[in-house]
C-alpha cells in the first residue's frame, strides 16, 4: 500500500511538472527562475530513488522487467556522461552555469531511464502522460500569439517565437492533424458526429501549425506539408469511399487561408535566400576541426560547459550546435558520440516499431525527433527528452501481430495504456 501511495505521488509530481512547463516554462531558459526551480523539484520527486538507480544499478533480471536494448545503451551513456565530461569540466575550470546547462540537457535525454518504473507500475499513467505532452505543444502554441492578442499579459515577441523550437509543438500539430484525418474519413457510426470531431481536431491543429509557420521554422513547415500529403494518400488508399470529405475540407481551408499561405511561403522563400542553411556545414566543420586538434579531445571531448565560436550564429561563443551528434562529439568526444548513437538508434528502432503498429502516431513522433536531432538546437529542450520517453513508453509491450481491425475513432493512438 505504501509503495502504491509513493508511486501515485510520483505520477502526480511528473504530471504537475508537465502542466507547469506548458503553461509557464521555456524550452531552454537563459537562467533559472522560480518556475524552473519548481519544475525541477517536481521532476526530481517524480523520479525518486528508483529513477536515479535506473541510471546505474544493474539489478538482476529475475527481479525486474526484461530490459530493452535502449535501456542498457542508456545506462552506458549515462555512466559515461556523468563522469568523464564532468571531470574534464571540473579540472578544466569550465563555467559552472554553462556546465549546469549541459548536464541538465543531458538529463533530459535520459528521461526514459528516470521514469521507466512509473510506466511499469501504473499502466494508466501512459495515457495521462500522453495527454500532458499534447498540452505542452498546444499551450506553447497559444502562448506564441499572446503578445499579439494581449500585449499587457503576453510575453515578449522574441521569447514567444523561441517557444516554437520545442518539438512538442510540431508533435501536437501532426497528432491533431492525423486525428482530424481519421475522424473525417471514419467509415462507421454517425458521419456528422465524426465530421464535427474532425473539424475540432483541425481547429486544434491550426494553432501549432500557425505557430511554426509564423516563426518561419522551415523544417517544421516542411514536415507538416509532407505529413499532410502522405496522410491524404493514406486515406485515399485505405478509405477511398470517404476521401471526398477530406478533399472537400482541405480545399475549403486552402481557399479560406490562401492569402496567409501565400504570404508565409513568400516569407519562407525570402528567409531561405538570405540565410540558406544557416551555415550548418561550417558549424559541423568547426566542431570536427576542434575535435581533431588533439587525440585526447577527439576521444573524450571538451567537457560540459565548453564554448566555441559557432559560425552558424555569427561566430558568437556558444556551447551548443544545431545537431545532437556534433554537439555530443564536441562535449563528450568520439566515445560519448558512439554511446549516444547506440542509445539514439535503439530509441529510433522503437519508433519504427510504433510506425508499423500505428503509422499516424509513429510518424507524428518520428518527424519532430528527426528535425530536433539534425537541424535545430532543440535537442537540449525538455520536450525532446519527453518525446523520447513517450516513444519508449508506447512501445513497452511486444508489438502485436498485424491486424485489419480499425483503430478507435476518438484517438489516433488506439492501444490501451
Amino acid at each position: 500500500m505504501l509503495n502504491l501511495r509513493i508511486t501515485t505521488l510520483q505520477l502526480c509530481a511528473v504530471l504537475a511538472a508537465m502542466l507547469l512547463y506548458g503553461a509557464l516554462g521555456q524550452p531552454t531558459p537563459d537562467q533559472l527562475g522560480i518556475t524552473e526551480i519548481v519544475i525541477a523539484l517536481l521532476l526530481i520527486a517524480g523520479a525518486g530513488a528508483q529513477g536515479a538507480s535506473n541510471l546505474f544499478i544493474l539489478t538482476p533480471r529475475q527481479h525486474v522487467f526484461a530490459r530493452p536494448a535502449w535501456f542498457n545503451a542508456g545506462q552506458l551513456f549515462a555512466l559515461y556522461g556523468l563522469t568523464v565530461p564532468l571531470l574534464i569540466a571540473v579540472f578544466g575550470g569550465a563555467d559552472i552555469g554553462e556546465a549546469a546547462r549541459d548536464i541538465i540537457a543531458f538529463a533530459f535525454i535520459l528521461l526514459p531511464l528516470l521514469y521507466w518504473h512509473l510506466f511499469r507500475e501504473a499502466r494508466g499513467f501512459r495515457r495521462l502522460f500522453f495527454l500532458s505532452v499534447l498540452f505542452i505543444g498546444l499551450a506553447f502554441s497559444l502562448r506564441i500569439f499572446l503578445p499579439l492578442l494581449f500585449p499587457s499579459l503576453g510575453i515578449s515577441s522574441a521569447a514567444a517565437l523561441y517557444l516554437t523550437i520545442t518539438p512538442a509543438v510540431l508533435f501536437a500539430a501532426l497528432y491533431f492533424l492525423a486525428a482530424a484525418y481519421l475522424q473525417i474519413s471514419w467509415r462507421y457510426g454517425y458521419m456528422l458526429r465524426h465530421i464535427c470531431w474532425g473539424v475540432i481536431f483541425v481547429a486544434l491543429a491550426l494553432f501549432p501549425i500557425c505557430a511554426v509557420a509564423f516563426a518561419l521554422q522551415r523544417a517544421s513547415v516542411a514536415a507538416v506539408l509532407i505529413f499532410a500529403v502522405f496522410g491524404f494518400i493514406y486515406v485515399l488508399l485505405y478509405r477511398p469511399e470517404t476521401v471526398w470529405r477530406l478533399a472537400f475540407l482541405l480545399a475549403l481551408l486552402v481557399l479560406a487561408l490562401f492569402p496567409y499561405i501565400q504570404d508565409i511561403l513568400l516569407r519562407l522563400e525570402t528567409k531561405h535566400l538570405h540565410v540558406g542553411f544557416n551555415s550548418r556545414g561550417m558549424e559541423l566543420k568547426t566542431v570536427i576541426d576542434l575535435g581533431l586538434s588533439h587525440w585526447g579531445v577527439f576521444l573524450f571531448g571538451h567537457g560540459w560547459g565548453a564554448l566555441f565560436e559557432n559560425p552558424a550564429v555569427g561566430n558568437m561563443k556558444v556551447g551548443y550546435t544545431h545537431n545532437v551528434f556534433s554537439y555530443y562529439f564536441f562535449k563528450t568526444g568520439a566515445l560519448g558520440l558512439v554511446l549516444l548513437i547506440g542509445f539514439w538508434l535503439s530509441v529510433m528502432q522503437q519508433n519504427l516499431r510504433l510506425i508499423r503498429i500505428n503509422p499516424p502516431l509513429g510518424m507524428a513522433l518520428f518527424l519532430p525527433l528527426m528535425i530536433s536531432s539534425f537541424f535545430y538546437a532543440s535537442h537540449k529542450a525538455f520536450s525532446y527528452g519527453v518525446l523520447i520517453l513517450l516513444v519508449c513508453a508506447l512501445t513497452r509491450r511486444p508489438a502485436p501481430r498485424a491486424s485489419r481491425v480499425e483503430p478507435a475513432a476518438d484517438l489516433v493512438y488506439s492501444g490501451k495504456p
